[in-house]
């Protein structure tokens, strides 16, 4: 190739990765959902308010990896549950934490999309916050899975109407499984059942 093809090819690959970037950088919740919000020591009390501003609803709570495939298809599936129950009080936390090497940012448009319900908050904890506070309340249940490097993940913690989150950690679960991708159509069963 001469200097000018090069140069060509060159500014050409800039352009394609500046508006790769643009795209795929992107953190835009689904329309209907309040932004995605860091968990930080500061927001954990937000948390907790969103956690009870719901006590009529049951309470799910998601711990995802934002580049785990499984843990992608858990929100996936997990929205499709709620697609099928649309009358049912129920509202979805989902908090995404980074997990794996390729988890070095907050989850991009795209993967925030697949769990798009307007049940569903997302928030990015990039300190384990949440996860350490759900691990601290389920004590001695243990999902059978879901632990890297002393860190709960990918795993749904289910809370029943009229459970409130009072003290510093979160209050124990109704249902408690992992991964999400498994764990999720076993609570549907429960959910059904008890609709």
């Amino acid at each position: 190739m001469t200097r000018r093809k090069w140069m060509i090819f060159g500014i050409a690959l800039i352009a394609f990765l500046a508006v790769f970037w643009a795209v795929a950088a992107r953190h835009q919740t689904p329309s209907g959902q309040p932004s995605l919000a860091d968990v930080t020591p500061q927001t954990v009390e937000q948390v907790k308010q969103e956690f009870n501003a719901a006590a009529d609803s049951e309470r799910v709570l998601l711990l995802l990896s934002p580049t785990c495939p499984v843990c992608i298809k858990g929100g996936s599936v997990v929205n499709e549950i709620l697609r099928r129950n649309p009358g049912s009080k129920i509202r979805v936390i989902a908090i995404w934490e980074p997990m794996l090497p390729t988890d070095w940012n907050k989850p991009t448009s795209a993967v925030l999309d697949r769990l798009s319900d307007r049940r569903a908050i997302q928030w990015w904890d990039n300190q384990h916050l949440i996860a350490n506070l759900l691990d601290r309340s389920v004590g001695g249940k243990k999902p059978g899975c879901c632990k890297r490097k002393g860190t709960l993940w990918d795993v749904i913690a289910v809370y029943p109407p009229g459970t409130k989150w009072t003290t510093e950690s979160l209050p124990a679960t109704q249902f408690f499984a992992g991964p999400v991708v498994r764990g999720a159509p076993e609570w549907e069963t429960q959910l059904t059942h008890h609709s």
